[in-house]
């Protein structure tokens, strides 16, 4: 009798101590924030609900995530996880925000967070977030720094109404090797932009384009007559280690001087304006190798101007290297 009043007891304690730690646990908050370590995002949800509807989605509630991002609702779609290149072990989990459990509808047509995240271990830790306004794609595409390979992350609209589509990109982000996300100018030189991911699929469009969306002052637009590949033309010399081929670029996007030879490679960025019917242009950025110490004297690109039968150009910086004062150009397109 007396072991079965102990045994009794023994079992309400357990009991009573079991229910403790399941209050405690279940008050403990689930608080996201930038630096935080975790296994998967689902790691901060109230609720999950796995393949709703059956269309292979899985959606969440969670109100840790939704004062985290300042938002209203507190639904969203795990919709998209990707790795980014040329980074060390960073890679992003997307979320939709929905108005409801009832809500599956993802894409452009809903605002979308990434979640910007480092593998540690084997968790992540969330280093940046970065915002897809609705009515918007993102892509993540390739440019150079220097001589570094990078990856950002592209916004824009993509068009997809006849078989030839295009990408035109109003806001790029570069991501550091440990996934903080910065601004860059529309001006970056880009070498690659696939298609958002949301529109990949079995067949290729017969046509795909990608450019960024300038927005110009109106003082600063370069007329029309002014677009075309450049060549310098130079005399020919003995001595093959002299010859150096020098190319002006010039669209209504940008205007790229590049120069290359023995011992000699420059690639840069350069602004134009136009005063008297003449373009006059100065160095921007380098795109490529590295700046001329030759930039530390001037940042004068001269000027263009069309005599009548040919292009001319004046340039105190191409004076460095050749002392001509006026050098003939050979306009290709």
């Amino acid at each position: 009798m007396l072991q079965n009043k102990i045994k009794q007891k023994i079992k309400i304690i357990v009991y009573f101590f079991i229910l403790l730690n399941f209050n405690s646990c279940q008050s403990q908050e689930k608080n996201i924030a930038l630096g935080i370590t975790y296994n998967n995002i689902t790691n901060f949800s109230d609720v999950i609900y796995d393949d709703y509807s059956g269309v292979g989605i899985t959606q969440i509630k969670s109100e840790s995530i939704s004062s985290f991002l300042n938002t209203k609702s507190r639904y969203f779609i795990l919709w998209n996880e990707e790795n980014i290149s040329n980074t060390n072990n960073i890679s992003f989990t997307e979320l939709a925000l929905i108005n409801s459990k009832d809500d599956i509808k993802s894409g452009k047509e809903k605002i979308r967070y990434l979640f910007i995240e480092r593998k540690k271990g084997k968790n992540k830790e969330l280093i940046d977030t970065l915002k897809i306004p609705k009515g918007f794609d993102y892509s993540q595409f390739n440019y150079k720094s220097g001589n570094v390979d990078k990856t950002g992350i592209a916004i824009g609209k993509y068009s997809n109404s006849t078989k030839k589509e295009s990408f035109e990109l109003y806001e790029l982000y570069g991501i550091s090797n440990v996934g903080k996300i910065t601004r860059l100018p529309l001006s970056t030189i880009i070498y690659d932009c696939p298609p958002p991911t949301y529109y990949l699929r079995e067949y290729e469009p017969e046509e795909y384009t990608y450019k960024t969306k300038q927005e110009y002052n109106k003082n600063k637009i370069i007329s029309s007559k002014w677009f075309g590949i450049y060549h310098v033309i130079s005399k020919e010399s003995k001595d093959w280690r002299e010859d150096k081929s020098i190319t002006l670029s010039i669209s209504k996007d940008s205007i790229i001087y590049e120069i290359a030879g023995y011992q000699i490679y420059q690639k840069y960025l350069l602004t134009g304006k136009e005063v008297d019917n003449k373009l006059l242009l100065s160095y921007s950025k380098y795109l490529d190798s590295s700046e001329s110490a030759i930039l530390e004297k001037t940042k004068d690109f001269g000027n263009i101007y069309f005599d009548g039968k040919k292009y001319l150009w004046e340039s105190p910086y191409l004076d460095f290297y050749y002392d001509n004062k006026q050098y003939i150009l050979n306009k290709m397109q």
